[in-house]
């Protein structure tokens, strides 16, 4: 039996003597309990309009979470680092009929409909009392709220419409992470007669979900060569396997997982050049993890392109240019745009 199953069950056993010690103890409103005075108070010839509407929300809500129960004619006042909680009593005229109301609307209330909803009176009298009302959590989610076109979820003590991703794990298409690269990028430096250009790839999960099982493959099919060229060097401890020329590829431990909204710095890639260059420079960059589609770029500067700015950046060296911007160089060598 769940939580929000067993608080109802408890009602229906105790009565008006269960709704006495959640407002005597100032029970607050959480995941599986929603305190909700009615509009009119079951006073009007029909349920009311703005009780409807709760009501859509409360049965969507719950039954796209883990189900909960809805107590009406109960009030909440708001307390500090605690939220909404039970402050005193507003009972139903006619809980009977109010409950028969609920009934009624059930049904309309998503789509497709919860099964297993249940409403019961709590009488204080003849005339007077509460209802208490349990949505079950659903095999058959997602349901869609009527009027407003929502999927609900809890969230805390209120419901809120579902992000995307949850909508999506409900279809049985689970949030998965996002991988994709950053680059920190470092000014030009010099060698001797050569111009180093280098840049640190950081993975980044912009997912919802925890990210197993990185992996990042570099591959430079084009790369200025006799003297100058590509190292790569790795800034974590993972298997790397080279395959031909300056090639790499790594793949994380198993233990390793990169949090939502997490990165890691994984190599830096530098690009040693004399005063021309000998081809074009390419590089292929694949990155990804366990459970999500690869991300895959392509840094590309032709051989005039780098021999224009060779010649740009020995320029500003000879005459100790100052203002000369020798990061935004490296960035122009490497290909690497400002996006």
């Amino acid at each position: 039996m769940g939580r929000a199953e067993d608080l109802f069950k408890r009602i229906k056993d105790e009565g008006i003597a269960a709704i006495d010690r959640l407002i005597a103890e100032r029970a607050s409103e959480e995941l599986f309990l929603e305190f909700k005075k009615s509009a009119d108070n079951g006073q009007g010839n029909r349920f009311h309009d703005h009780d409807r509407n709760h009501l859509r929300k409360a049965i969507s809500g719950f039954a796209n979470s883990e189900g909960g129960v809805v107590i009406w004619g109960v009030d909440c006042s708001r307390q500090a680092n605690i939220g909404d909680v039970a402050s005193s009593k507003l009972p139903l005229t006619n809980p009977a009929r109010f409950v028969s109301w609920l009934e009624g609307a059930v049904s309309g209330c998503t789509v497709p409909p919860v099964i297993g909803v249940r409403s019961i009176p709590i009488p204080i009298d003849d005339c007077s009392g509460f209802v208490a009302t349990y949505v079950p959590q659903s095999t058959h989610a997602p349901h869609q709220m009527t009027g407003e076109y929502k999927y609900m979820i809890r969230a805390g003590s209120d419901f809120v419409p579902a992000p995307h991703g949850v909508v999506a794990g409900l279809f049985g298409k689970p949030p998965h992470p996002v991988v994709f690269p950053n680059y920190i990028l470092k000014p030009i430096t010099f060698l001797d007669e050569y111009v180093q250009a280098s840049f640190t790839v950081v993975l980044v999960n912009n997912g919802q979900v925890v990210a197993e099982d990185l992996f990042v493959s570099i591959l430079t099919p084009d790369a200025p060569q006799s003297g100058q060229g590509i190292s790569i060097d790795s800034k974590v401890d993972w298997p790397m396997a080279g395959a031909l020329g300056f090639d790499r590829s790594l793949i994380c431990p198993r233990e390793f997982r990169l949090a939502p909204g997490g990165l890691i710095s994984i190599v830096t890639v530098r690009l040693i050049i004399g005063q021309k260059a000998i081809s074009d420079f390419r590089c292929n960059l694949t990155v990804g993890c366990k459970g999500a589609i690869p991300y895959s770029t392509e840094l590309f500067v032709s051989k005039d392109d780098l021999d224009a700015e060779l010649e740009r950046i020995y320029e500003a060296k000879r005459n100790s240019n100052a203002t000369f911007d020798f990061h935004k160089a490296a960035q122009t060598l490497l290909g690497i745009n400002d996006s």
